[in-house]
């Protein structure tokens, strides 16, 4: 006699503490024509995918309470979030570390993506087919945030780089890890939580982060985001790319049930 089993699994999303536009453990330097806002946001184009936007949360969440605006900015003028700055002494180093029953390590092993120095290029990518398929394999495919009808729309890698990052240009989405210092210029667009155990440089026609950005200032260094950087609170982009990089793992208990 045969009798065929099935296997219980669950997701292992990990808990990603992103609670603000950005949250930062040592401080950070607002300058420039720079935008941080609190506002949950909905991506333009994901209107269809995405609940509508929740209560707004702090525009900065720092432990130290060294923040500092200037230029464009001075006053908090360029901050929006309710408060537009928090000082939060629970901000500790294992915020950036440890998310949930997720390791940070844990979450790097998974990476789809292993990138480091300048990364310049990153766009969604195809095969011809037939069918079109969405390009896995390239290293600079980092999905496709702005066409819902694109083949790599729902693809949400985790992109991990252990050293310093400098990116120039170009659009993804997923959850970006940076072990070292993450340097940002020339438009780069990213969707999703971008987590730095470094610290963070957004310069010149600097980035745009909609999701969430976490500078851990491993090195005890405030960040600086000049320019026309922009980060925008998005739950529905931190949800997303949480859901599209999620793994399956087995149920712990009573993980096998008999089918017949």
């Amino acid at each position: 006699t045969r009798s065929q089993l099935a296997r219980l699994l669950r997701l292992n999303l990990p808990d990603i503490d992103i609670t603000a536009a950005v949250t930062t453990r040592v401080g950070l330097n607002v300058t420039g024509s720079s935008q941080i806002s609190g506002r949950d946001s909905v991506p333009g184009p994901w209107g269809a995918y995405c609940p509508p936007p929740g209560a707004t949360v702090p525009g900065i969440r720092d432990s130290s309470g060294n923040v500092t605006t200037s230029g464009a900015c001075s006053g908090a003028s360029c901050i929006t979030g309710t408060p537009p700055i928090q000082t939060d002494p629970t901000v500790s180093s294992t915020t950036f570390t440890q998310f949930g029953d997720i390791s940070f390590a844990e979450l790097a092993a998974a990476a789809n993506k292993i990138v480091g120095g300048t990364v310049t290029g990153v766009s969604p990518s195809t095969l011809p087919g037939p069918p079109v398929s969405c390009n896995y394999g390239s290293s600079l495919n980092w999905g496709d945030p702005l066409n819902p009808l694109g083949k790599c729309f729902n693809y949400f890698p985790i992109i991990y780089a252990p050293g310093d990052l400098h990116m120039s240009g170009g659009i993804g989405q997923g959850i970006l890890l940076v072990g070292g210092d993450l340097t940002v210029a020339g438009g780069f667009e990213f969707y999703g939580p971008a987590i730095v155990l470094g610290r963070v440089r957004s310069t010149g026609t600097g980035g745009h982060i909609i999701g969430g950005l976490m500078a851990g200032d491993a090195d005890f260094s405030v960040s600086l985001l000049s320019g026309n950087s922009v980060v925008g609170y998005s739950s529905c982009a931190v949800t997303r790319a949480l859901q599209g990089s999620a793994t399956a793992i087995p149920v712990l208990e009573r993980s096998w049930a008999q089918l017949y």
